[in-house]
């Protein structure tokens, strides 16, 4: 399950060097090619996954050449997960994100609600 307002992205979303990104933002029609030319990576999320509210999916690192999230994970609302999840069935959570726990296998809303991991309006 995704939540509301959560962000997964395949790719970093601008150019790190401060000068680019500044020409990029002043004069986009200009440098759009090069933001098609961007480092991009298979996103793959596992079975039974659930995403709080405001949750995000980054890459952050050069050297990454896929993002995985394993089976089962649970990734609390807000946190920014930056690295590969590879073992199945944790709890995620913070910025960066950081394993803080296993995820029962069949969890329901009830148990994601007690996790205080999830947000339900």
């Amino acid at each position: 399950m995704i939540a509301p307002v959560t962000f997964i992205t395949d790719s970093q979303m601008h150019h790190l060097d401060p000068e680019l990104r500044t020409r990029e933002i002043e004069n986009y029609s200009e440098y759009s090619f090069k933001i098609s030319r961007l480092r991009t990576v298979p996103v793959v999320i596992g079975d039974k996954c659930w995403f709080g509210i405001y949750s995000q999916i980054q890459i952050a690192k050069q050297g990454i050449d896929r993002i995985v999230i394993a089976d089962g994970t649970v990734v609390g609302g807000g946190a920014v997960v930056k690295d590969p999840v590879l073992e199945p069935y944790k709890k995620i959570a913070g910025f960066p994100a950081k394993i803080i726990g296993n995820a029962p296998p069949n969890f329901t809303k009830e148990e994601l609600l007690k996790m205080n991991l999830a947000y339900w309006g």
